[in-house]
């Protein structure tokens, strides 16, 4: 460790957080190296804004009367050929964001701080596998999603596995990268270690995200305001051309200075995680300062995928989101009725 290090009183910066201080450290890691996630960040999101910005266009062209006449295939096969890019490129932007910041996050808690280019060759050994692991989880999540749906249309009761699955997608989901990336897990065995590791801090887990995303909001919220005078509308409200290029260097501005904040704090969370319920300070200790996470097994394999406590946080969660929708339309309707007095008594 270097003699700089603000944890050089200590060979790991590992002890449980709460979740302001989990929150506090994500923008202190940033704030710190704050050119390095900046410059990957860039690295991936220009890209896939180039590409958005060349799509949208060429899906506009779409709206013309006289495309049957003049595009025909070759439009479709380029707009497809397009998605099929724009797909490809959100996969790898998805990928090295979180695994790369994941990365960095993890070495900041043994006192190393990385360069950009220390962070690429550090983590490119295992973006591949995280990069199959993402797509095969969306497949996955998609496809349970689906099975539901059927489900749930022959019997209506069964329409809560959804509470099920995107519970166990937002435990599994959440950490995917530092188990790939840190305990070189891939494929459906990552799936079900992030869950296990997950739904032991839920809560903090929920709160942690939720803060992030405010914050996250906040910051973008800010940036869009530029949008106002800048973008142009034509009398078809369609962006102009110059709107729609403003629009994605905004927005790609926005999503560059944001992107962090959320892998940091899922790293700092794994950590928070592992250290409450497997020990993993006193693990690392115990093997010496070049040891890593991958190298200190789990401490149970024999716990149950969904247990008495996930089943009161999935009736929580699924009783809180029918609330807030009961609350919503209420007050939609309302303020609908205020506006528009007499709407109810319409014939339909």
């Amino acid at each position: 460790m270097r003699a700089d290090s603000p944890y050089s009183g200590s060979p790991y910066d590992l002890r449980p957080r709460a979740v302001m201080e989990m929150l506090d450290a994500t923008f202190r890691i940033y704030r710190e190296n704050f050119i390095a996630y900046i410059t990957i960040a860039a690295s991936v999101i220009i890209p896939v804004t180039i590409v958005t910005i060349i799509q949208n266009a060429a899906f506009n062209t779409f709206d013309s009367r006289t495309f049957s006449r003049t595009q025909g295939a070759d439009g479709i096969a380029q707009a497809c050929f397009l998605a099929i890019i724009g797909i490809v490129l959100s996969v790898i932007q998805v990928t090295v964001i979180n695994g790369v910041f994941t990365k960095m996050a993890s070495e900041r808690h043994f006192g190393r701080i990385l360069g950009a280019s220390e962070a690429w060759s550090e983590a490119a050994p295992r973006l591949g596998s995280l990069a199959g692991t993402y797509i095969l989880f969306y497949i996955v999540v998609a496809l349970a999603f689906v099975a539901t749906s059927f489900i749930g249309a022959l019997c209506f009761p069964l329409f809560a596995l959804f509470g099920v699955i995107a519970y166990i997608a937002i435990t599994s989901g959440t950490l995917l990268a530092p188990v790939v990336v840190l305990e070189k897990i891939g494929g459906g065995a990552a799936f079900t270690r992030a869950h296990m590791i997950a739904k032991t801090r839920f809560w903090q887990l929920i709160g942690l995200g939720l803060l992030a995303f405010l914050l996250t909001f906040v910051i973008s919220l800010a940036f869009s305001a530029l949008l106002l005078p800048i973008l142009v509308s034509t009398p078809s409200g369609i962006l102009s051309t110059e709107g729609q290029i403003m629009n994605g260097v905004i927005t790609a501005i926005i999503n560059i200075l944001t992107a962090p904040i959320f892998p940091i704090a899922a790293t700092l969370l794994y950590y928070d995680a592992r250290v409450r319920g497997e020990g993993l300070d006193l693990s690392l200790q115990a093997l010496g300062p070049d040891a890593r996470p991958g190298d200190v097994p789990p401490s149970d394999g024999s716990q149950a995928l969904l247990d008495s406590k996930d089943y009161v946080n999935i009736l929580v969660i699924v009783g809180a989101t029918v609330l807030a929708a009961l609350v919503f339309g209420s007050a939609l309707y309302t303020l609908i009725n205020t506006l528009v007095p007499g709407l109810e008594s319409l014939p339909r």
